[in-house]
């Protein structure tokens, strides 16, 4: 299959696996929607690109030394990273603005976000008042046993 829209359109219509060059899989799956899909972690063939120039060409080992000292630093997969992240950011705000009707409040669909202190709250307080109410009754019950003690 030779577009990626059309593989991953047969993946949410029937029992399919497509396999696709990653940065464009990636780049359609947040066009479409990251939540309808699940990429998996592991790398089974990896992509390598070239730079070609003429045969004997004076910059050659120049691009050489400084393609492999970009790559080795981690430049080539932090500028792919950050063109996906700006494409994610673009996509989302074009998704608010048009599930607002255009009003762009920016309450529109919203993907699967981390939990954070602020959601766990309300377990917290529930915990801290259990343990409240557990010290309330030993020292009740133990304020009992010394008094029938006595």
């Amino acid at each position: 299959m030779s577009d990626v829209d059309e593989g991953l359109e047969k993946v949410l219509k029937e029992p399919f696996v497509f396999v696709q060059a990653l940065m464009s899989i990636e780049m359609a799956i947040i066009r479409r929607g990251r939540g309808l899909y699940h990429l998996g972690k592991d790398r089974f063939y990896p992509q390598g690109y070239g730079v070609v120039c003429t045969k004997g060409s004076p910059f050659r080992s120049i691009l050489d030394k400084t393609l492999a000292r970009m790559t080795e630093a981690g430049l080539i997969h932090k500028w792919a990273r950050d063109e996906l992240n700006k494409l994610s950011v673009q996509v989302s705000k074009t998704r608010r603005v048009a599930s607002d009707g255009g009003a762009g409040t920016g309450e529109g669909i919203r993907g699967p976000t981390a939990l954070t202190l602020a959601h766990l709250s309300a377990g917290f307080l529930l915990l801290a008042i259990g343990y409240g109410l557990a010290f309330v009754a030993l020292t009740l019950e133990k304020g009992r046993h010394w008094s029938i003690g006595d």
